[in-house]
């Protein structure tokens, strides 16, 4: 099974003069909801989209998020909805600065880019742009333009082992997923 590395921006938050922590408005949790389950799918997990035809083979779950309200929501839906369909959570880490995607410099995405992740794994980071953005450049992923960076949307990359080159599986947005899984009954 491939490892796959999940960045994906956080869903539509709040202004910051509805709330100055900015979590995510009513909008936004549909968002992260609807691309969670649309991820569980496209993965071969079970999800509101119904039973896969072909179930997901096993897959650990690292989900990591910047310390924003916003990508913390948004990780915390999409990691309940995996783990539901099958994923098992290895990593959550208490202190999400640990490893936050929104930390603007060349010294976090260059150890990003070289991050080591087991075989069978996910590791989904949840933040912001432009970091999102810079790091899949790092990663060589050339066709990465801010627009795969929607609201609830990112990339899902893979590769076969920890020393191949990343490659695109799946774009994730509200379009691309609307059209590869059929729409909610």
């Amino acid at each position: 099974m491939p490892i796959r590395l999940l960045l994906l921006r956080h869903a539509s938050s709040t202004t910051k003069e509805e709330d100055a922590a900015q979590p995510l408005s009513p909008e936004g949790i549909t968002e992260a909801e609807f691309t969670a389950h649309a991820l569980a799918a496209a993965m071969g997990f079970d999800s509101r989209f119904g039973k896969p035809a072909t179930p997901a083979l096993p897959l650990d779950l690292i989900v990591v998020h910047s310390g924003k309200a916003r990508a913390e929501q948004t990780a915390a839906l999409v990691r309940d909805v995996l783990v539901l369909g099958g994923a098992t959570l290895i990593g959550n880490p208490d202190d999400p600065e640990a490893l936050a995607p929104n930390a603007d410099s060349s010294l976090a995405i260059e150890l990003m880019s070289k991050l080591i992740i087991p075989q069978d794994t996910c590791l989904c980071l949840v933040g912001h742009l432009p970091m999102l953005h810079k790091l899949a450049i790092a990663l060589g992923i050339t066709d990465a333009t801010t627009d795969h960076f929607g609201n609830a949307g990112g990339l899902l990359l893979q590769r076969g082992s920890a020393d191949s080159a990343w490659q695109l599986e799946y774009l994730v947005d509200k379009t691309s997923w609307w059209m590869e899984v059929p729409p909610p009954p």
